[in-house]
């Protein structure tokens, strides 16, 4: 993910891995054993956290993910943070308000997140337009 890579200065190849498959088990019949048998445990533990549990009722589902987005790891946080900055500047107009709202409450549970303070700029910043 070039967001990861060259804007928010991340150069750990697991958690650009991680970036590049963050909705692989979600949106895919790939599970975490696949990913990581290919990609090693670190990767799919960041992906894992990374997924929701499409098991869950919207509602409770939202809630449960960003929840645990709170408690994730700071490399984790940054790929969602990317992931979300690449959907608000990938939407068209009328995605737009969605992929912000949902910038927006990332911003909400990262304000206090120290080592996100360049990311959290950059999306700030965009948002901001």
């Amino acid at each position: 993910m070039s967001i990861l890579r060259d804007e928010f200065g991340v150069t750990d190849v697991d958690v650009l891995a991680a970036g590049l498959l963050h909705d692989t088990i979600e949106d895919t019949a790939t599970d975490y054993d696949e990913v990581s048998e290919r990609f090693g445990k670190r990767v799919a533990d960041f992906v894992a956290v990374l997924t929701k549990d499409k098991r869950l009722p919207e509602a409770k589902r939202e809630r449960a993910y960003f929840a645990q987005l709170a408690r994730a790891p700071l490399a984790a946080r940054l790929c969602k943070l990317a992931d979300s900055l690449h959907n608000v500047r990938d939407s068209d107009a009328a995605h737009r308000p969605k992929a912000m709202k949902k910038a927006r409450k990332l911003l909400q549970i990262y304000r206090a997140s120290r080592g996100l303070d360049p990311a959290i700029a950059i999306l700030r910043a965009e948002l901001a337009r």
